[in-house]
């Protein structure tokens, strides 16, 4: 869930409002609000994760399911996504000036 919505998010962002103030707060809200959700649905007795693995275990950090660290994995992508939308729209922007300059 963090990883569908904060790409997207992370990639909209970055190419429709750049490198703003307010494009972080909104890719941080998304990523937060969706890791708060999967985070309370995973901690409930007999969920299963992805693979079959135990939802609360994999919250935990029991065995296989390393939870914390592939979030923080995923923020980083995230991160990346934003920067690339924000040089895809820097590239659109800059194309537009070059040609109403010539």
């Amino acid at each position: 869930m963090t990883l569908l919505f904060g790409s997207i998010m992370g990639f909209a962002c970055g190419w429709a409002l750049g490198r703003r103030a307010i494009a972080y707060v909104a890719v941080g809200l998304v990523w937060y609000a969706a890791l708060a959700v999967q985070t309370a649905h995973l901690a409930h007795a007999g969920t299963k994760g992805f693979f079959g693995i135990d939802g609360l275990g994999a919250v935990q950090g029991r065995g296989f399911a390393q939870y914390w660290l592939t979030q923080v994995a995923i923020l980083g992508l995230i991160v990346a996504l934003f920067v690339l939308g924000d040089r895809l729209r820097t590239r659109r922007r800059d194309r537009a000036v070059a040609r109403t300059a010539s």
